[in-house]
Order: structure tokens, then C-alpha cells, then sequence
């Protein structure tokens, strides 16, 4: 992931978390198809993974496309030799443009190194279409923090 993309991806996840509502940019037609640069972490657990989201709206408003993982942080000892190590989740779901609400949900993984599992990703995109962002299910915790900006 570039560099600025990685800080306006850290941006844009802090001003999430710090509940903050940003002006709109110059609104566009709503649409989630394209790469996405990602982050997402769970703060209460200490986990950090920066992601390549590519989504695709197949018809209508249903979503599908992948995930690939990147494993930066983990709390766990036995997962330190797996920093760096990557995974690809596959998800489908809905988005609906006039909301702007996208709804995402694992359903398969290529994940030979056991770094991740299937998660829900209830996201919102932002005005400008450049960016979305959510808490996501994290294995029912919904401590999950994800957050991307259209590469």
C-alpha cells in the first residue's frame, strides 16, 4: 500500500473513531466497483491488518469481490512469524446508492497460513465515493474497525 494511501487510510480511520463528520465532498454517482486500500483493526485485542478490497456491483444492488489480507499486528505469540503473511476472503452482499450502504459478508477463504477468518462488513460510503467505513462483526464482538479509500 502507498504511503499516502496508508496515512489517509489511518486519516480517515481516526476521524472515525473519534466520531468526527466531515463535510462532503462533491458528490458523484454512488458506486462501490473498483480497488479499495484498507485497514482494519480491533484496538481492544490489538490486532491490525491492512487489506486490498476489489469489489464489483454484479447487478442490481449485490455486491461481490475479495479481501486480500495483509497480517501487520497480532497479540497472539504463536502468530508473530506470521506478520507479513497474507490471505484472501471472498465476499458478496448488497449495496444500496441511495443510502449509501454496504453490506458485505465473508462466505470463502483462500488461507493457508490461518491468519484470518470470514467476518460482516456493514460499511457506509462516504458522499464523495472515495472512501467508506464501519465496525465490523468480528466474530460477534463488533470491535472491528475497517476503513478504505478507492485507490
Amino acid at each position: 500500500m502507498a504511503k499516502v494511501a496508508r496515512a489517509f487510510a489511518f486519516l480517515v480511520l481516526a476521524v472515525v473513531l473519534a466520531g468526527v463528520t466531515l463535510p462532503p465532498a462533491r458528490a458523484q454517482s454512488a458506486s462501490v466497483t473498483g480497488r479499495w486500500d484498507c485497514l482494519w483493526i480491533e484496538p481492544a485485542r490489538g490486532f491490525v491488518y491492512e487489506c486490498v478490497m476489489t469489489l464489483v456491483q454484479a447487478r442490481a444492488n449485490t455486491v461481490e469481490g475479495s479481501i486480500t489480507w495483509t497480517l501487520v499486528t497480532s497479540p497472539r505469540p504463536e502468530e508473530q512469524a506470521k506478520l507479513g503473511l497474507t490471505a484472501v476472503e471472498y465476499v458478496r452482499g448488497t449495496f444500496d446508492p441511495a443510502t449509501r450502504k454496504v453490506n458485505v459478508e465473508g462466505y470463502d477463504k483462500d488461507d493457508p497460513n490461518t491468519i484470518i477468518g470470514l467476518d460482516g462488513y456493514p460499511l457506509e460510503l462516504s458522499a464523495s465515493g472515495q472512501w467508506m467505513f464501519g465496525q465490523t462483526h468480528s466474530h460477534g464482538t463488533g470491535n472491528g474497525r475497517f476503513s478504505a479509500v478507492r485507490n
